[in-house]
Formats: structure tokens, C-alpha cells, sequence
């Protein structure tokens, strides 16, 4: 399922009753402006089959805990780059299959320490700044 770039700025229930979606790019659009993006998120956990998700581009400030935890295990590909994403949290290692994370242009001064064992891909976290 692709909305990417249609000016989104919350979040639509729909898109998690589509149970065997593999794929959901919400890119360029701004779903984190608002406060509750965490919360409204969280039923993403019903995409069991999910293996790529895009929040590229959105405003995002900060993800939840709960809502690393809500992330599907299924997820092999996630792309958190253009945010203002500060720390990723340590419950990042709750995805077991993740091999891509891309955390490029947002202010993430350093990463987890289990992160680095955790990944052996390269994570893409170029231009973040403080």
C-alpha cells in the first residue's frame, strides 16, 4: 500500500484491517505533527505479515516504546530517515528479522549499545545532528 506524498496528517484504523499487507509506504507526508501519532500507531501490530514500512519524511519527533513493541517481528525493512527522531530506543532489537533500518537526516547523536550487535547490516544514519 502506497500514500506517500498525499499530505496525510493522521492516521487511518483501514489500513490495519489489512491483515496480509507486506508492504506500507507512508512517506512524505506528516503523521508526526501530531501528538498522538504513537498512540494511533499502535494496532499496527496487526499487520503480521508486514516486511517493509516507510515513515520516511513525517515530522516524527519521537517514537514510543510501546510503539517499537507494537512493530511487527514480521518487519525486514524500516525507513525512519527525514525526522527529528532524537534516540532510537533499545526495544529496536525486538525485531528479529529487521536487516534494514535507515535513520539518515534526523538529530540521533549516537545509537544503542546493543544495537551494534544486534545488526549485521550497515545502518544508514548519515547527516543527524544534535
Amino acid at each position: 500500500l502506497i500514500l506517500s506524498d498525499i499530505g496525510l496528517c493522521s492516521v487511518d484504523h483501514r489500513w490495519f484491517e489489512l491483515t496480509s499487507l507486506e508492504r506500507l509506504d507512508l512517506s512524505v507526508n506528516r503523521l508526526g505533527a501530531r501528538h498522538v501519532f504513537c498512540s494511533s500507531f499502535l494496532k499496527i501490530a496487526q499487520l503480521k505479515c508486514l516486511k517493509m514500512l516507510s515513515l520516511k519524511d513525517n515530522q516524527i519527533g519521537r517514537i514510543s516504546d510501546e510503539l517499537w513493541e507494537a512493530l511487527p517481528k514480521s518487519l525486514l525493512h524500516l525507513d525512519l530517515s527525514v525526522n527529528y527522531i532524537a534516540e532510537l530506543s533499545p526495544s529496536i532489537t525486538q525485531l528479529p528479522n529487521l536487516t534494514k533500518l535507515i535513520v539518515a537526516s534526523n538529530r540521533i547523536s549516537r545509537l544503542p549499545e546493543n544495537v551494534c550487535y544486534f545488526f549485521h547490516q550497515r545502518i544508514p544514519c548519515r547527516t543527524n545532528r544534535s
